[in-house]
């Protein structure tokens, strides 16, 4: 008889405690699985940031981690089971062990794994937290924060899943290129090794040459080429050999463009890479001689080099580029040299020679290496380029400025109260002083009563100030088509969108081009302005950096540097008169007296003054030119007054200094970095423009100006000066003698100048007396200045030497205080010109003659202490030395060396006189080379306008900014060859192609 099983239900107490067994179970599974291991955690504790303390949410501690620091803790926070029943495969259960079990699932696949992860906020949680998990290794150390997968519903509740999260590369300063260039001498055979070292080197871009293919021969190519990468192909037209081609990854947007023309002695591929823009240029050049070369590609550079940015020249030139002494080699170098590329190959690329070439404009080019393949005579040339990003635009605060606007009509209220206001100034027999403080506070209160200052915020410029009322009903036209196209769908509203739009770009063109055409045609005179609009069409705009420094701190420099100067310098045991007698002046050569001014005279003088305005200035100086019907008589009483008295008005003294960076890209903290450009009172330099034109009469009349003194004498320039130094060092170089030339630099020159030797030296020297001689000692003491950096003023400081900067006279001035220099450089029978403070000395001189070294030496020292007892100090740091002769010559010259005192001037190749390149052979290709360079920069400005311009603007741009560096001092130029004006022609047909 089979057993029988009798079921009895157990006691509720019992299934509860069964149950309640179970679920601690669970429990204590759980946490085990949220615990780290405990040596893991001692050996990262000391290199992870502390978090939070999770100790209170978390209910206490598991009995493993109580010794560790609670920063390394990682727990779960206690759960409230939702009470929600849902139903799973057609069956009822709860929801409390289904999330337990999802729970100890994503926990035992993240320990499996070890990946650094965290759980995210979890809708079933009450305190939704992170808990961090640490990477093990240190390849995972760039991923310290991700989040758990949630499902739609965590989702909706702001959690992030991870599936849409992605891994972002590390920023760079912008993206690299990488490129490798080879020749091939056939492509055909080497397909399969070409691809290799394609994905070998991890190229973008591969360039070759020489590939000997024939037109519509693809199949190679197209066997070389990877997957992922496009072929540009331009094969030799007829015969054998030669071709071009260039293999690039299809990630870059690049299109081929067409040569500019026909070229029989080269080959080449123009091939344009959108990344930003960039030409790049693949070039095969035949190694037979071709004597056309050089002219064609000249002028195939010069049809492109105005339009483009940034551009790379690669290819196989076949010139032995190490071999400098080549006729060849030379012309092209200063091809290359002349429009700014850069030759960056530098080791031999084949048999020991350099043929392979890579040339580079406006590009960061990195040269990685030359790498050998034994099936190519070429090495490959391996290099990449950095492409920069775009600088981004960081938004700033606006400050507020002091606005004051004059309308015609204030400006006319002024006028009409001008006689009744200043009749009674200059009718009470006031002295000079008082009479010009009087007049400022009157036309200042006058100008506050119709136009006050107000402060208001500094607006932004206008983006387009050329966008009228026209232009505005246009666009608000564009939209609405756009609107009824929008809410419609049919046709004949998009038509009517597409046509609106077409005007307004055709409107908006239109309105640009006039706009910056009468620009520039207003100002066609003022190249500052002219600069100034070409930049702001052309330049990116970025922000500036700000300085840390203050207007005081530029207000010691300043002033410090000229104390500082003349501490330093040593006066010589000689006297100051020793050639007190080089210029005896006649009685009838006095100069005591001004003349009378009228009415006539003054108003061309302040007709032709240029309308710059300072701060000290009443008025805005093209307001006193408005004015000047009214005001006219009474500057001219004040004038005359302080003619006649020989007292300069102590309100025209002060001069206010602002800091000029002197080139961009200097550390903007450094107050040495900065150039001082003083502004000056606009009736002051009307003042000294009437006292400079009767001094230099009187200089001209007497015979007083020195012989070789260019600056500021009528029909001298900087031209004529170099005219006579070049004229006489190849008389010199024609009798088969070498010349030595020497630029003498003197230290802040015009800012040591010691007010007594001055006066002295007008008195006894040029013949300076009276009233003109107690105007001049007025006028040179008690000046002050003030600096005013980012619009705060400093305080103001007396300056007690030099003659004032940015001042008319003070160029004059100077030179006459050098007049006695003359004298001593003639004792020493040493030829010599002036022009203001450039002083250069030349002398005929057979190198390895050491007496007429010394006389030259001994000449320099005497230069020197002369200097030096007059308080100016010889730069011998910054004095420049060259030889001049024969060819022939120059290979005895190039160790030669002077010595004054204790430092030893050397020889250079090259020097800057008056802003024209000295060789030492006055061939000026230098100066030539610079003239290309600076006239393309400008051909690239005017080219990138060129669209809104129209011919008249754009011929006055033209003739501003490069036929005027063309025309400097081009009688130089006479007699040259005709291979050395190449550079020049190809700047005017780049020109004339802009114009045309």
């Amino acid at each position: 008889m089979a057993p029988s099983v009798t079921a009895r239900r157990l006691p509720v107490p019992i299934c509860f405690l069964f149950m309640l067994l179970v679920v601690s179970l669970l429990v204590l599974k759980t946490h085990s699985l949220l615990v780290y291991e405990r040596q893991m955690l001692l050996n990262i504790r000391d290199s992870l940031p502390k978090f939070p303390s999770i100790n209170e949410q978390c209910g206490g501690l598991p009995p493993p981690l109580v010794s560790i620091p609670e920063e390394l803790h990682r727990c779960d926070p206690p759960w409230t089971p939702s009470k929600r029943k849902r139903w799973i495969n057609g069956r009822r259960r709860g929801t409390r062990s289904g999330k337990r079990v999802r729970v100890r699932a994503r926990m035992r696949w993240a320990f499996t794994i070890g990946d650094p992860r965290c759980l995210g906020p979890y809708s079933g949680l009450k305190q939704r937290c992170l808990l961090p998990v640490y990477p093990t290794s240190s390849e995972h150390a760039h991923r310290m924060l991700l989040y758990w997968p949630l499902r739609r519903r965590d989702a909706r509740e702001g959690g992030v899943n991870i599936n849409n999260l992605q891994l972002l590369p590390a920023t760079t300063d912008g993206q690299r290129i990488n490129l490798a260039l080879l020749n091939t001498r056939s492509v055909s055979n080497k397909t399969h090794v070409l691809r290799d070292f394609f994905d070998t080197y991890k190229l973008d871009i591969m360039l070759l040459t020489e590939t000997w293919l024939r037109v519509g021969e693809v199949a190679p190519l197209l066997d070389l080429c990877p997957t992922d990468a496009s072929f540009f192909s331009s094969p030799r037209l007829s015969g054998r050999g030669g071709g071009v081609a260039s293999i690039i990854k299809s990630c870059f947007k690049c299109k081929q463009i067409q040569s500019p023309g026909v070229f029989t002695s080269f080959e080449s591929q123009l091939l344009i890479l959108n990344c930003p823009v960039v030409l790049i240029i693949v070039i095969y050049r035949p190694p037979k001689y071709n004597d056309l070369f050089i002219s064609e590609f000249s002028d195939f550079l010069t049809c492109f080099i105005v339009h483009y940015e940034r551009i790379l020249i690669v290819g196989d030139f076949n010139i032995h580029l190490c071999c400098e002494d080549k006729p060849l080699v030379k012309d092209f170098l200063n091809i290359i040299d002349s429009l700014n590329f850069t030759q960056l190959m530098s080791g031999p690329t084949r048999m020991g020679h350099t043929l392979d070439l890579v040339l580079g404009y406006g590009l960061n080019i990195s040269m990685t290496e030359n790498c050998l393949l034994p099936i190519l005579d070429h090495s490959a040339i391996l290099f990449d380029i950095l492409i920069p990003k775009s600088p981004a635009f960081e938004r700033g605060k606006l400050p507020l400025r002091s606005s004051r606007f004059i309308s015609p009509e204030a400006l006319l209220g002024v006028k009409l109260h001008l006689p009744e206001v200043l009749d009674p100034i200059f009718t009470q027999g006031l002295c000079v002083d008082s009479l010009t403080v009087n007049l400022n506070n009157t036309l200042l209160e006058l100008l506050d009563s119709v136009a006050p200052v107000k402060k208001l915020k500094c607006q932004k410029k206008n983006p387009m100030p050329w966008l009228n009322e026209e232009l505005l009903n246009l666009r608000r036209n564009c939209r609405k088509a756009e609107r009824h196209w929008r809410s419609s769908r049919l046709e004949v509203f998009l038509r009517a969108w597409k046509d609106s739009l077409t005007s307004f770009q055709s409107a908006m063109s239109t309105a640009k081009a006039n706009y910056f055409s009468n620009l520039i045609m207003s100002h066609k005179h003022n190249s500052k302005l002219l600069f100034n609009t070409v930049s702001q069409l052309t330049e990116s705009k970025s922000t500036l950096c700000c300085s840390n420094l203050m207007a005081h701190d530029f207000l010691v420099f300043f002033s410090d540097r000229a104390d500082t100067l003349r501490n330093q310098i040593i006066p010589s045991s000689g006297s100051l008169s020793d050639y007190s007698d080089v210029l005896p002046v006649a009685a009838d050569k006095l100069f005591s007296d001004f003349k009378v001014i009228s009415l006539s005279e003054l108003t061309k003088v302040v007709k032709a003054a240029r309308s710059t305005t300072c701060s000290l200035d009443p008025l805005p100086a093209w307001a006193i030119k408005e004015l000047w019907s009214a005001l006219g008589p009474y500057i001219l009483f004040l004038l005359n007054i302080s003619l006649m008295t020989g007292v300069f008005p102590e309100c025209y003294k002060s001069a206010v200094v602002v800091p000029i960076l002197k080139k961009p890209g200097l550390d903007v903290d450094m107050v040495a970095n900065y150039r001082p450009i003083s502004h000056l009172s606009f009736l002051s330099k009307v003042f000294e423009k009437v006292v400079f034109k009767q001094l230099t009469e009187h200089l001209s009349t007497s015979n007083l100006f020195e012989p070789f003194q260019s600056a500021f004498r009528p029909n001298h320039s900087t031209e004529t000066a170099l005219l006579k130094v070049v004229n006489d060092l190849l008389v010199h170089a024609d009798n088969d003698r070498t010349s030595v030339l020497l630029l003498l630099d003197l230290s802040a020159a015009f800012d040591t100048v010691d007010h007594g030797i001055l006066l002295d030296r007008l008195e006894h020297f040029i013949g300076i007396t009276g009233n003109v001689l107690s105007w001049l000692r007025s006028y040179l003491s008690g000046r002050s200045q003030t600096v005013n950096f980012n619009n705060v003023l400093s305080e103001t400081c007396v300056v007690r030497h030099g003659v004032p900067q940015g001042s008319v006279l003070g160029p004059l001035l100077f030179s006459m205080y050098l007049s006695p220099l003359g004298a001593l450089l003639r004792s020493f029978k040493v030829t010599f010109h002036c022009y203001a403070d450039d002083l250069q000395l030349y002398v005929p001189l057979i190198i390895g003659n050491c007496t007429e070294i010394s006389k030259l030496e001994s000449c320099l020292s005497a230069i020197k202490g002369w200097l030096s007892d007059n308080f100016l100090c010889l730069n011998t740091d910054k004095t420049e030395l060259m030889v001049i002769g024969p060819p022939k010559f120059q290979h005895s010259s190039q160790n030669f060396t002077l010595r004054i005192d204790d430092r030893v001037i050397t020889c250079r190749d090259k020097v800057k006189n008056l802003g024209v390149w000295f060789d030492t052979v006055l061939s000026f290709e230098s100066h030539i080379k610079e003239i290309t360079k600076t006239a393309f920069y400008h051909l690239r400005n005017i080219a990138r306008i060129r669209h809104v311009l129209s011919n008249d603007t754009a011929e006055i741009l033209v003739h501003a900014f490069v036929s005027s560096r063309i025309d400097y001092c081009n009688a130089l130029f006479s007699g040259l060859p005709k291979k050395s004006f190449k550079g020049l022609q190809m700047v005017q047909n780049a020109a004339a192609r802009i114009l045309t």
